[in-house]
Order: C-alpha cells, then sequence, then structure tokens
C-alpha cells in the first residue's frame, strides 16, 4: 500500500494525524502561539490535556484578555490548569482584565512542568489601571533557565524587577520597554549576565553607574539598544560591543557623550544632542548618525573606514563643519553606500565635499525633507551656492533621490533643477531614479 492510500484509510478510520505526531514536534508547533491559545488545546482530547505544560515558550498579553473577548471560558482554564489547586475566582464580569490575566499567568506557572525555558514574553498595557505591575514571579522564571526574556509595558510605570533576573546565568537576550512618564532610574543592585549577548531598554533612566556595573557583568554583551532613554551618562567602553543604537530624546546631563568600543561594526545615533564622541571605533562599518541639534562634528573624522553611512546634520551648522571639522577628516575610502538628508541649498557644499572625498563610492540617496523653504520662503535651487569648488566626478553607479511622503509634491522645475546640479558634479551617473 502506497503512502497516500495509507493516508486515506487512516482518515476514513477517523484517526486524527496530528494528534498521532511526536510530542517534540506538537510542544514546537504550540511555541508559535499566545501561551492562552496553547492552553487552550487542552481540552481537544486526552493526548492534548497536559501538552501545553511542556511548551519551551510563554508568551503572555494583557490584550488578549480585554473587555470584549467573548469566547473566553473561564471552566476551560479552572479545569485544567488550576486541576486540584485553590484559586481565587476573578469574577468581575471582566470590566478590568488585570485579575484574569494574572489568575492565567499564576496558573500556569504553577503548573507547567519544571523544564527549560527557552523564551519568556511579557506585554501589560494599556488597559491595565495605573498601579504598579508586581513582577516577582520572574524569579519562578529564572529558575527555569531562559534564554530570552522581553518585557513589553506601556502606560504604567516601570515595575520593580527582581534581583534574580540581572543574575540569570542562561539569559542571552533581555528586553525591557518601558512606555511612560514620567521616566524611572533602572538600578539593579548588581548585574552578573555572562550569557547575556543582546540588550534592548526604552523609557529608562540610565546612568554612569548603571553602564559600568553593566559592561562589568555581561563580558560578552554584542548588541545595545537604548531607545527613548534619559542618558545621564558620559561614556559608553565596552571592548564587546559590535552594534551600538542610541535613540534619545534627552541629554541633559553631560554636554559630551564619549563612544569607545574598539570592536564596534554598526553605530546607529538619533538624538538632540549633545557633542559625540568617537574614540576607538575604527572596526565601524556602518554608521547612522542623525543629530537635530549638535554644536561639535569631530567625530565625523573617525569615521573614516565605514561602507555605508547615513546622515541628518543640522542645516545652520553647515558653515562651521565645512571650515572646521571636514578639513580635518580622512578620505572616505571605504564609504561605498551614502544616504543624506537634505534639508536646504545650503546643504549642497556638504554633498560636493563628500562625493569628492569618497572615491570609491557606488550610491547615493539623497532624502528631500523641507525642501527649499526657509522661513516660509522658496529657495532657488538654480541660485549659485558660494563655496562651491569646481569638482566633478567622473562616474557614480547610482544616485536615488527620495521626494517626501507627508507633503504635496514638489514641483517639477524643482527636481530638474536638482538633478542639474548634480549632473554639474557628476559626470556619467549609471542610474538616477525619483521616487
Amino acid at each position: 500500500m502506497d503512502n497516500s492510500s495509507r493516508l486515506r484509510v487512516q482518515m476514513n478510520d477517523g484517526i486524527d494525524m496530528i494528534s498521532g505526531l511526536p510530542d517534540p514536534i506538537l510542544t514546537h508547533v504550540l511555541s508559535f502561539l499566545p501561551t492562552k491559545e496553547a492552553v487552550r488545546t487542552c481540552v481537544l482530547s486526552k493526548r492534548w490535556t497536559n501538552m501545553w505544560a511542556s511548551v519551551p515558550v510563554l508568551n503572555f498579553d494583557l490584550k488578549e484578555f480585554g473587555i470584549g473577548y467573548s469566547d473566553f471560558k473561564l471552566e476551560d482554564y479552572e479545569t485544567y490548569i488550576h486541576r486540584g489547586n485553590e484559586f481565587e475566582n476573578p469574577s468581575n464580569e471582566y470590566d478590568d482584565p488585570r485579575p484574569l490575566f494574572e489568575w492565567f499567568l499564576h496558573g500556569v506557572l504553577e503548573n507547567r512542568e519544571p523544564l527549560h525555558l527557552d523564551s519568556l514574553q511579557f506585554r501589560w498595557g494599556p488597559d491595565g489601571g495605573s498601579r504598579r505591575v508586581s513582577m516577582n514571579w520572574l524569579d519562578d522564571i529564572v529558575l527555569l533557565m531562559p534564554r530570552e526574556i522581553s518585557v513589553f509595558i506601556w502606560k504604567h510605570p516601570c515595575p520593580d524587577f527582581p534581583d534574580s533576573v540581572f543574575s540569570c546565568a542562561s539569559l542571552e537576550i533581555f528586553k525591557l520597554i518601558v512606555d511612560n512618564v514620567p521616566k524611572e532610574l533602572l538600578s539593579p543592585k548588581s548585574i552578573s549576565l555572562p550569557s547575556l549577548k543582546v540588550l534592548h531598554l526604552g523609557g529608562q533612566v540610565l546612568t554612569d553607574d548603571f553602564m559600568k556595573s553593566l559592561f562589568l557583568g555581561c563580558p560578552v554583551l554584542e548588541d545595545l539598544d537604548l531607545d527613548e532613554c534619559v542618558l545621564a551618562v558620559s561614556e559608553i567602553s565596552s571592548n564587546a560591543l559590535k552594534k551600538l543604537v542610541i535613540n534619545s530624546f534627552n541629554f541633559n546631563y553631560y554636554d559630551q557623550i564619549q563612544i569607545s568600543c574598539p570592536g564596534l561594526l554598526s553605530l546607529v545615533v538619533s538624538s538632540l544632542g549633545p557633542t559625540l564622541f568617537l574614540k576607538n571605533v575604527a572596526s565601524l562599518v556602518n554608521a547612522y548618525i542623525s543629530l537635530e541639534d549638535c554644536d561639535d562634528f569631530k567625530f565625523l573624522s573617525s569615521l573614516f573606514n565605514v561602507t555605508t553611512l547615513s546622515l541628518t546634520l543640522p542645516f545652520y551648522r553647515i558653515k562651521d563643519l565645512l571650515e572646521k571639522d571636514f578639513p580635518k577628516c580622512q578620505p572616505f575610502t571605504n564609504l561605498k553606500c551614502l544616504e543624506f538628508k537634505f534639508r536646504r541649498i545650503s546643504h549642497f557644499r556638504l554633498i560636493i565635499y563628500l562625493l569628492k572625498h569618497s572615491p570609491n563610492l557606488q550610491k547615493f540617496t539623497l532624502y528631500l525633507h523641507e525642501l527649499f523653504y526657509i522661513d516660509g520662503k522658496e529657495e532657488d535651487l538654480n541660485q549659485k551656492e558660494p563655496g562651491v569648488a569646481l569638482f566633478q566626478r567622473e562616474y557614480l553607479e547610482m544616485i536615488t533621490i527620495v521626494k517626501p511622503k507627508y507633503r504635496e509634491s514638489i514641483e517639477e522645475d524643482q527636481l530638474q533643477a536638482l538633478v542639474i546640479k548634480l549632473r554639474a558634479h557628476v559626470k556619467n551617473i549609471g542610474m538616477l531614479s525619483i521616487i
């Protein structure tokens, strides 16, 4: 009997093919579901009763217990999660999702098999009231030796994390994102995460003391992402770090932040200042710099080895940049891909400088932003920009001009004037596109 015939016989006999799969395959499939949905499979048959308890991934999300979740049946979870255990029935007619959510979370942890946990995902908010959520249950999670812990909290104060989280020897990925105002200080008593490679923090207040403890306690940390954090930090220094992302709106504590990471390959900085000082970043390959308010551009001289560079700079400092900072820079001999956000006609001088000092450049992307306007008055692209030297590059493989999406289309004659200015400095362009 061939395989297709055998399958038809089994299906005709009413045999459940999926339930016949080995446990490791079934638990792997369940790991892609939210934990609430994985637990609900317990009602399918005896074969599935305890299958959820061995899934190596836990994914708790408050929104799944929100008002209006009409097909949630409390008795299903009552029977299979809290079998034989005393529990408090969270009967509040589901007006407040928090009691039901917390009841479910603790029930899962109490009845889950004590097996290794690969990943925990926890999301709280925005409908969870204003009180600070308790995270003491993370002590139980740490005992399961997780590889990843990700916590996302919206519109709530930052919770107090148990010390065990910051001394979890198995943890390789840790993400803590808190979207709330005011932001609060993250200050664990100690940090000892010998396996941690990826750390993403959002909405925290971070200090120099925290940074020093972090890099001492995380010797193999390679990827650090600081999103919307208040950085009371003067220095970020690590020999192991390979990727650093700083997206901060507040640098009020220090006038300068120094980055000293000799193994750094990728740097993303988007902020309102202060002065950025790069030290020991000769390994840097990709740099994405967006500084809306910066008084010093000496960091540009440290980018001479990059192959990909994206720049957004304050238009009012272009003159100082060209006269004081760029002359001190080495040629960008490795640069192949350049992106530049074009805000003012005065930026064109900077574009010409970059084209001239990037001999191996292949692709140039020009993002148009608030183009051609100063104080409400339209600029003339046909005017000659003072200080632009007569320079013509022989060849450039590709130029892409990206129009802004949030305003009306730029006039065709303005775009053509911009193209003419570019062609005046690049003799042959392999491909020129406007999108």
